[in-house]
């Protein structure tokens, strides 16, 4: 993600310009990732969780998959966050000397018709915040290019964050935000 917003930052300033938009914020509270409707994926593989071997003897992308599938075993949905940090336990613990992340506590805090909401919220805590939020600034910046997220505005974040599962799954990937853009923008961008 770093060495995507550097370059698209370069070519930008390059065409002359000092201040960009940024559509960060858009998938993330409005559903519009994939990974945001594999939990049932996850589940079904957490029934074979037994059959895999110790972290310490697996690769990088095997453990990472194990600790998903655990998590998703014993703390429903409590795996997703794991899918979007980008190093699992073991290395955190055995290469790094990092404590592993506390991701439980907000496994427990689901409500039953915000759980999408939840899933936000943790993707917020463990990749939009520590990684896309601080790439859009640094290299933004590193390009003299100032980087606006208007979809991080706390007001946008609380609306949809209120918003019920139902109200957030209409059957297309963030038709709420699409639909609230309709009269703003030509169709050719909106419905790309």
């Amino acid at each position: 993600d770093g060495l995507n917003t550097y370059m698209v930052s370069k070519y930008t300033r390059a065409a002359g310009f000092k201040m960009a938009l940024s559509g960060l914020g858009g998938d993330e509270w409005f559903l519009g990732y994939p990974y945001f409707f594999q939990h049932e994926k996850w589940s079904q593989r957490a029934k074979y969780s037994r059959l895999i071997p110790p972290a310490a003897l697996l690769p990088f992308k095997f453990r990472k998959a194990k600790e998903i599938v655990e998590a998703y075993k014993h703390y429903y949905r409590g795996g997703f966050s794991l899918q979007r940090i980008v190093w699992d336990s073991w290395t955190l613990q055995h290469k790094f000397s990092l404590p592993r992340p506390d991701i439980f506590p907000e496994a427990q805090l689901e409500i039953n018709d915000h759980l999408f909401s939840q899933d936000s919220v943790n993707e917020w805590r463990f990749y939009t915040s520590p990684v896309l939020l601080r790439d859009s600034d640094q290299y933004g910046m590193a390009n003299g290019l100032e980087i606006r997220v208007p979809f991080m505005d706390h007001s946008l974040i609380e609306f949809a964050l209120q918003l019920s599962d139902k109200e957030k799954t209409t059957g297309k990937p963030k038709e709420l935000l699409i639909e609230a853009f309709k009269d703003v923008l030509p169709e050719s961008i909106y419905n790309r």
